[in-house]
């Protein structure tokens, strides 16, 4: 059995549609599931609170951050969030909440305290990264054009990471067959 805090493998849960609609009980068993903005309130699908666990939760959304701060001060799970604190000041002091540095650069950070991104999923990436995750499993990471104009300029972004994540020996894993994202393989569930 693996340890509570152990990240060798994650879920990442993001917000597209195809978490919403996703059977969970075909997910690899993962030792962290983290999940982005409103992705967290699909924790009984995911079955982690039957299991004793919540999911940890990530955001560089700091619009998010400010509508929810209510629910994620009583949160018990993990939770990071990396948002410019001084624009943002509605979102300091959210009790239990690691705040990081967010970076603007197209590629995953390597400085522990900076994540890196133009959206929350890009970011739990490198959150996940910086945890030690040797696999990661996306789910909700769809980006399709039709939802969102931005998403051909974001999927394009996760490109980037590719140099990065096999030097590391990271392998990295789509669980949606209609994702948009071409960077890394969908897994067949």
């Amino acid at each position: 059995m693996k340890a509570f805090n152990d990240w060798s493998d994650v879920l990442i849960i993001g917000g597209g549609h195809s978490a919403k609609v996703f059977d969970y009980r075909k997910t690899p068993l993962c030792s962290k599931v983290l999940s982005c903005n409103g992705a967290v309130f699909a924790i009984d699908s995911i079955g982690c609170s039957a299991a004793g666990t919540l999911p940890a939760f990530f955001s560089l959304d700091n619009q998010w951050i400010t509508q929810n701060r209510r629910f994620l001060s009583i949160y018990k799970g993990e939770k990071y969030a990396a948002v410019p604190l001084e624009t943002w000041p509605e979102c300091v002091g959210i009790p239990g909440v690691t705040y990081l540095s967010h970076g603007h650069d197209l590629e995953l950070s390597t400085d522990l305290e900076v994540i890196n991104g133009t959206n929350s999923g890009f970011g739990a990436l490198n959150l996940a990264v910086h945890k030690g995750a040797r696999k990661i499993y996306l789910i909700g990471y769809d980006m399709n054009t039709d939802d969102n104009d931005q998403y051909v300029y974001w999927r394009e972004e996760f490109k980037n990471t590719l140099p990065q994540l096999e030097a590391r020996g990271i392998e990295v894993f789509n669980l949606n067959p209609n994702t948009s994202i071409e960077a890394f393989p969908v897994l067949a569930t």
